[in-house]
């Protein structure tokens, strides 16, 4: 059973990330949503680059975005992508959350030069638009040049 900290690792989560949000590159982010859209549309994967800096989150939907009706949903004012997580049940985004607070507190203690040679992968449960409930795989990078989290999400 897991225990209802959802709030919790969730807002410790989202205070660590602000905190180090910066963009050295003015053209940072615009770098980060093209090379987003390429890899969206190559591997027809949802992409959710979530900008620290703004505090926004911007979604690129390739083809798996039908799976989840997700129509014209392209941004969310939260480093939270609410309408793709609403697709989940508490236990799974508790899971999400606190997946993503060891990998956040694992890279801190990697040397900046080798952060980028690390991933998250983790398999989660989405309710598609067929109201089944279906295995998708996700992936999160993080851009430590620009400083936002990169996520993925394709069905398994």
């Amino acid at each position: 059973m897991v225990r209802n900290n959802h709030s919790n690792n969730r807002r410790e989560l989202d205070e660590l990330l602000r905190r180090e949000g910066s963009f050295s590159n003015p053209d940072g982010l615009i770098k980060v949503l093209e090379y987003a859209d390429i890899i969206a549309n190559i591997e027809n994967v949802i992409v959710v680059v979530s900008d620290m800096v703004s505090g926004k989150s911007h979604i690129v939907a390739g083809g798996f975005a039908r799976n989840l009706d997700l129509g014209d949903y392209r941004q969310e004012d939260s480093i939270w992508e609410k309408r793709i997580l609403s697709l989940m049940s508490p236990e799974e985004q508790e899971g999400k959350y606190l997946a993503e607070l060891r990998f956040f507190h694992y890279l801190r203690r990697i040397p900046k030069i080798r952060k980028e040679d690390y991933y998250l992968v983790s398999k989660l449960r989405f309710r598609f638009a067929d109201g089944e409930i279906h295995d998708v795989l996700h992936r999160m990078y993080y851009i430590f040049d620009y400083y936002c989290p990169l996520n993925f999400f394709l069905s398994d």
